[in-house]
């Protein structure tokens, strides 16, 4: 994520209040500063730690911040249970990574209740990205309403 230039998208189950997630949002603040757009979006119930004083920190230092799936009326049941688990990270066209992480020190091991904590990310590049970026712009689609094509 350091060396992008164009874009970052980032689509995370579950997103923690603790100092790895801290120094992980100031690295996109960081990116979306020096003109790289930045979208993240985390499942409502796996990010119930983000504030929204951190959601405003970050929208205004132009990261694009949406919580995925929505809760909706009269599918209340339904929409509650349609929880978006998907673990994404599209960059430039060119690296991605999917796999079972989320952002949190737990994933570090360093959580004493859950003990030593092993999940796995695997790192694409080249013509992969492609549709991990394909389906992390559909779901953004559908949580924000907003449209955009995948760079080939």
């Amino acid at each position: 994520m350091k060396q992008a230039e164009s874009y970052i998208y980032l689509q995370f189950f579950i997103f923690r209040d603790d100092p790895i997630s801290m120094k992980f949002i100031e690295l996109l603040k960081e990116k979306a500063k020096h003109g790289v757009d930045v979208k993240f979006s985390v499942d409502r119930f796996g990010g119930k730690d983000i504030s929204s004083s951190l959601i405003k920190e970050m929208e205004e230092s132009g990261i694009e911040f949406a919580f995925s799936r929505p809760l909706q009326f009269p599918h209340l049941f339904y929409s509650l249970n349609h929880r978006n688990h998907r673990k994404l990270v599209a960059i430039d066209g060119h690296t991605s990574y999917i796999g079972g992480l989320n952002i949190g020190e737990e994933y570090l091991g360093n959580n004493e209740k859950l003990g030593y904590w092993r999940d796995y990310h695997l790192r694409i590049q080249g013509n992969g990205t492609y549709e991990i970026e394909k389906q992390f712009l559909k779901d953004w689609g559908e949580d924000t309403g907003a449209t955009k094509t995948p760079i080939l």
